[in-house]
């Protein structure tokens, strides 16, 4: 699911990050990543390995959620998902292939 789901989710994320004016350093796009946690999907920005005051949550939590003025990047890019269909056509995908994989049993 990763592969299939995570990766091009990310993937837009950063785009969005990038679009957003946010890329100076590449520290908040290189955060971003996706993994599986059992059979669960989670996109999360890794925190730094010496997180300041501001940023123990990592780059995401200032940035997504912070102080002052944000620009949300993982919020907007899930709505956009949705709204476009996006998330439905991964999940196709995904079970097309778990079909194919899987189904011959």
């Amino acid at each position: 699911m990763k592969q299939q789901i995570g990766v091009p989710f990310v993937k837009d994320v950063k785009g969005r990050v990038a679009t957003q004016g946010l890329m100076k350093s590449g520290r908040l796009a290189r955060s971003i990543k996706s993994s599986m946690s059992g059979s669960t999907l989670v996109v999360r920005s890794t925190p730094p390995l010496n997180p300041g005051p501001r940023s123990r949550m990592g780059y995401a939590a200032i940035y997504e959620y912070g102080f002052g003025k944000t620009r949300a990047f993982i919020e907007p890019t899930v709505r956009q998902w949705y709204a476009t269909g996006k998330t439905e056509k991964a999940f196709e995908g995904f079970l097309d292939w778990v079909e194919t994989d899987f189904g011959r049993s």
